[in-house]
């Protein structure tokens, strides 16, 4: 018994095949359970009597963090932002889906000056659990969203 089977009909196959494979995979990773849920709201306030983060360095050394970080803390994240005095960083929106918690910056058309601030702010959610947050990500305006390092302690 000899499969007579043209070019066509072997091509139109596989990308039937295909095309039933990706749907599959794309109904599979819609689960809802790990969405952000949109009733979750986050709190923001500056506090300028939290410590400065640090990091550790080679020789085991803890030393300041200089620039972005962050770190949990017992019922808030800790957010730490480096940027000039004026006009100074101000926090849009926070907002989690899955383990990652996204900070959006305002975005500011101002000169700014070229001194380096840090400033201290507390995140605080009235429904997320601090412990399910495994990394952070600012979002700085223009499509420059980056990953900040998470703090020593």
């Amino acid at each position: 018994m000899s499969i007579n089977l043209s070019r066509r009909s072997f091509i139109g196959s596989l990308a039937g095949f295909a095309s039933a494979l990706g749907l599959a995979a794309c109904d599979s990773s819609n689960d809802a359970s790990d969405a952000e849920s949109p009733s979750e709201s986050w709190s923001v306030e500056q506090d300028d009597e939290l410590a400065c983060l640090t990091v550790q360095v080679s020789g085991g050394n803890v030393v300041a963090m200089p620039g972005d970080g962050w770190a949990p803390r017992e019922g808030y994240i800790q957010l730490q932002l480096s940027g000039s005095s004026i006009p100074g960083q101000e926090i849009e929106a926070v907002y989690r889906e899955r383990a990652v918690l996204t900070v959006k910056l305002k975005a500011s058309d101002q000169a700014s000056t070229l001194d380096l601030l840090l400033t201290e702010y507390r995140l605080v959610s009235d429904q997320s659990n601090i412990d399910a947050v495994g990394t952070v990500k600012v979002d700085y305006g223009n499509g420059d969203v980056q990953e900040i390092q998470k703090a020593y302690e």
